[in-house]
């Protein structure tokens, strides 16, 4: 059988404009051996004679193995020829209808299929010089003993009784057009044609585009948020709860700048210090706006107290307390009594609270004493119960009637949120409805493997689909970190990229973290290195899956991978 391109099935042909052209491919795929190749409606591009460019289409392109290239053109219906008149087509009713000179046409179609071959480097490497010839098949008259003219001799004019065995009519046909000097196409020559002619073209968007786009909407998501600051102007205390992705910080942080734009002087808190950097980076001097971590603000009231000569409100926590812990405990005792000593000059007319779940109970009473009116200063707390990693307890100083829950995701595609959303106890919450990639699971039996195939899709995310490096986070879920750390390390990136340990902000670098330490943050692209023990874990799953806004990679053993129940395979 004739390899036929497009193939099409006997209903497709019923459905054909032209029943004549339906016809002649029932018997080139039916009479034909796989020695021919034959396209059906083949488009093309040519060169007019003015130096412009028509389109144009053949009915039928044949390849012969045995020897060339034939253009087919078919005609149904009836056919008259007048010198004076020209062409002329007669209808089932009888009526004529002026066409177009079909020896002609076969003519022109032959070179530009041929322009078409010489043009590509893989027809010119076979050094043929192949029979080219064009011919008029009529599969509804009896006869083409009419059409004996010099521009069409009846060689290369086909009627019905052909259709019998149109490989020998094929073969008469090539035989005609065949000079000495040719030689035949071949097997090989049959399957350059098909690369050149037919090979499929699968042209998609790079990855970095896609992520461009991805992101165009999630601006459009987020600004429906909106509404939540407007509401948030007519309390002076509230807590805004709300799932992964519902832009809970982009909120804090707008929320703290508009703040500071009306005259008020501003602390933003959040518990991780990776976060904290992010929100510092989101305000200068100029903006009245003191972003970091909870921590490093009790550390500022300690050092400020000592700077101004007071005793050491840390020593004096820690001599109250001893036996407690001192993150949890003696830290925000000094912080306490820090204000408690220097007043204004440590307190703030606005509070805005991020990752609100983290906070430990006795967090809340420097944070209440800081407030420089316990009745005006605004005070915010942004949580997501879901993401709470560091086992706190808390009670928020906030009436509980005054919460408002943000129900958007606008930050994962749709297969990344529906897959952070399987670890997900609360209020139902809407996806972005992003399209995007499925994730993907990386599988291999050891870590050191596992590294390696880190890197390796790395390398083609960047080199291939033209991510920024800085687009990218691996975050590790295992422990000890600095093992990953050491694995990825060693592996190659392209030569503008690097790996940063911890580092979000080093220029072309894609970053290695901890799931818990980017608790907060985000990354176009996510490497998620699972374990058997981490994927155990739900809030960590959770959090460590929410933070890929379009494309999720997920590594691990077998084992591991299993458990998470999805298989996708790069």
């Amino acid at each position: 059988m004739a390899r036929l391109y497009p193939l099409l099935t006997d209903s497709q042909l019923g459905e054909l404009p032209s029943q004549a052209e339906a016809t002649v491919y029932r018997c080139l795929r039916d009479q034909l051996d796989d020695s021919y190749f034959v396209i059906h409606s083949k488009s093309f591009v040519a060169r007019r004679k003015d130096g412009g460019h028509k389109d144009g289409e053949a009915d039928f392109v044949i390849f012969s193995a045995k020897s060339g290239l034939m253009i087919v053109e078919v005609k149904g219906g009836g056919v008259t020829y007048d010198p004076a008149t020209g062409w002329r087509s007669i209808d089932r009713m009888g009526r004529a209808h002026n066409i177009k000179d079909p020896v002609a046409q076969a003519k022109s179609q032959k070179y530009a299929i041929l322009n078409q071959l010489q043009s590509n480097h893989l027809w010119a490497a076979m050094r043929l010089r192949i029979p080219i010839g064009h011919a008029v098949l009529f599969p509804d008259i009896e006869t083409n003993a009419a059409f004996r003219l010099p521009e069409s001799p009846s060689a290369i004019i086909g009627c019905k009784s052909v259709l019998k065995d149109v490989s020998i009519w094929l073969k008469n046909v090539y035989q005609f057009w065949q000079g000495k000097d040719h030689t035949p196409l071949g097997n090989e020559g049959l399957r350059v044609v098909e690369q050149i002619l037919c090979q499929p073209i699968d042209v998609r968007p790079l990855l970095r585009d896609i992520l461009d786009v991805d992101n165009k909407l999630r601006i459009r998501l987020t600004n429906e948020q909106a509404a939540v600051l407007r509401t948030l102007a007519r309390h002076k205390r509230a807590v805004i709860v709300g799932a992964a992705g519902t832009g809970k910080t982009m909120l804090a942080v707008e929320k703290a700048r508009m703040l500071a734009l009306a005259g008020a002087n501003v602390l933003l808190l959040c518990y991780n210090k990776a976060l904290g950097v992010t929100l510092n980076r989101q305000f200068t001097k100029d903006d009245k706006v003191l972003a970091c971590t909870f921590h490093q603000f009790c550390q500022r009231c300690v050092q400020q107290c000592i700077e101004n000569g007071i005793q050491d409100p840390l020593n004096r926590a820690k001599e109250e307390v001893p036996n407690d812990d001192y993150y949890d405990i003696q830290m925000p005792l000094a912080a306490f009594y820090a204000i408690e000593e220097l007043g204004d000059a440590l307190r703030f007319d606005a509070i805005v609270i991020d990752e609100g779940q983290d906070f430990g109970e006795e967090y809340w009473l420097p944070i209440e004493m800081a407030l420089r009116s316990s009745n005006d200063s605004w005070l915010y707390i942004f949580y997501d119960e879901n993401q709470r990693l560091y086992s706190r307890v808390s009670t928020f100083p906030v009436p509980e009637y005054d919460t408002f829950p943000l129900t958007k995701n606008c930050r994962n595609s749709k297969p990344v949120h529906d897959l952070a959303y399987r670890y997900y106890d609360g209020e139902a919450v809407d996806d972005s409805g992003i399209d995007g990639m499925n994730p993907i699971t990386v599988e291999s039996h050891s870590v050191h493997s596992q590294a390696k195939q880190i890197a390796k899709l790395v390398t083609k995310l960047i080199q291939d689909e033209g991510v920024n490096p800085e687009s990218i986070a691996v975050l590790i879920a295992g422990h000890p970190k600095e093992c990953f750390y050491d694995l990825l390390k060693s592996e190659p990136l392209p030569k503008h990229a690097s790996w940063s340990r911890e580092e979000h902000f080093q220029k072309n670098s894609v970053l290695m973290d901890t799931v818990k330490r980017f608790k907060g943050l985000e990354r176009d692209v996510i490497f998620l290195w699972v374990n058997q023990e981490a994927v155990s874990n739900d809030a960590l799953m959770y959090v460590g899956i929410s933070r890929a806004k379009s494309v999720l990679y997920v590594v691990g053993d077998n084992a591991s991978l299993e458990a998470l129940n999805f298989h996708e395979s790069p």
